[in-house]
């Protein structure tokens, strides 16, 4: 407390003093910065001559002790958090929450952020060298060379290689209040709001049981939920060879189009673990067998034997867009042996559009790609019994099958 004293009087002009030095100012605001907890509304307003002026709010969240320093912002669709060794991402709202980007970061937020993101100013950052110049991480080195009091407040004023700058502090709380800056293609205004902190540990974002993925850009929405009735995306799927098959692509294969009407997408996580494959080809086995046992039984007119008729295809779903063959020959050698496996890389087209999040859901897809029924399969008998229950719902008598009504190859 005698210290910020100390440094406060010493900026406090008397009459026919020169005007108060920015230097203490920005020292205390600097010292203060280093520890404890603190929390902003941040809106930022950035105008230049040819567009309207665009604002955006979010909330800076910062605690720093001697041993780390945890930082949260909280943006409009988006949430970053960074502890000083990992950047973590997550969708705020409604959307993909069962992805989190994370990546190995840089100490400090500020460079950590730039590397992923467009980065503003953030005075809670900022660093004063030797000669009393500010690094911000938006607008660069400051050089502040006047200061103006009225009482508790403290005006700043500075320049960068863009223009000027004007800052104001609090200087009883040690916070800016507000800051205008010219910037190279036109203006920028900041206020910041004090807003509860919370509790840090709260802060994190938690990847344990959530898809990891790298690119920022893997954060997008997931789509509607899938339900009986939708349109399923002609997903791009990976062969065991390594090439690439669309969902449309395999429909239209001779061997899949005389199965029957029903493509039997077995989806899970190409990292599941062995009981799970092994639950992915009991199903797909089960279905089969009881299925040609109950065409066998039908009489040779009997439509119904038309909507048994199906092929079981395993969908090994990974966040990872860059993979490698040895990669897909990794989980190819995990799937169960005589069925069809193949890979998507599109977690936000199938796995996250699931509103029950088990190991494994058969999804039933006829020839125009409509969902028939989405079954979430927890052991193998319901599963079998769940997915024939679907088929046999929609036996149409005025359809007639396009091939034969059911093969075993």
């Amino acid at each position: 407390m005698l210290v910020a004293i100390a440094i406060l009087s010493a900026v406090q002009p008397l009459p026919g003093q020169a005007p108060p030095d920015p230097i203490p100012i920005l020292a205390q605001l600097y010292e203060s910065n280093k520890t404890g907890n603190s929390a902003e509304l941040v809106r930022i307003t950035a105008t230049n001559q040819s567009d309207e002026p665009s604002v955006i709010t979010l909330t800076f969240r910062m605690s720093a002790d001697a041993d780390e320093v945890m930082t949260r912002v909280e943006l409009p669709e988006v949430v970053f958090y960074h502890d000083g060794a990992v950047l973590r991402a997550e969708r705020m709202g409604e959307g993909n929450h069962a992805v989190v980007f994370e990546t190995p970061a840089p100490y400090g937020f500020a460079e950590a952020i730039s590397l992923v993101a467009p980065v503003w100013p953030m005075p809670r950052l900022w660093t004063i060298d030797e000669f009393g110049l500010v690094t911000d991480p938006a607008l660069g080195t400051i050089d502040f060379t006047q200061a103006t009091l009225d009482g508790s407040m403290a005006t700043l004023i500075g320049e960068t290689p863009a223009g000027e700058v004007s800052v104001l502090i609090d200087t009883d709380s040690h916070s800016v209040i507000s800051l205008e800056a010219q910037v190279r293609d036109g203006f920028i205004s900041c206020s910041f709001t004090p807003v509860d902190a919370g509790d840090p540990v709260a802060w994190n974002i938690e990847p344990e049981g959530r898809w990891v993925v790298r690119r920022l850009a893997q954060l997008s929405l997931a789509g509607p939920p899938i339900e009986t009735g939708v349109t399923l995306p002609d997903l791009g799927l990976i062969t065991p060879d390594y090439s690439g098959i669309s969902l449309s692509e395999i429909q239209s294969l001779d061997q899949i189009r005389q199965s029957g009407p029903w493509v039997v997408l077995l989806m899970l996580k190409a990292d599941s673990t062995p009981d799970v494959y092994e639950l992915s080809g009991e199903v797909a086995r089960g279905v089969w067998s009881r299925a040609a046992t109950e065409i066998a039984a039908l009489g040779a007119d009997d439509v119904s034997r038309y909507w048994l008729g199906h092929r079981s295809l395993i969908v090994a779903v990974t966040s990872d867009l860059d993979i490698l063959p040895d990669r897909v020959g990794e989980i190819v050698t995990s799937a169960p042996p005589g069925i069809p496996t193949l890979i998507s890389t599109e977690p936000e087209l199938t796995l996250d559009r699931l509103d029950r999040a088990l190991p494994l859901t058969a999804v039933l897809v006829d020839p125009a790609r409509t969902v028939g029924a989405v079954v979430p399969i927890e052991n193998a008998e319901t599963g079998i019994s769940a997915i024939l229950d679907a088929m046999r719902s929609y036996t149409r008598p005025s359809t007639q099958p396009e091939g034969p009504v059911f093969s075993s190859d």
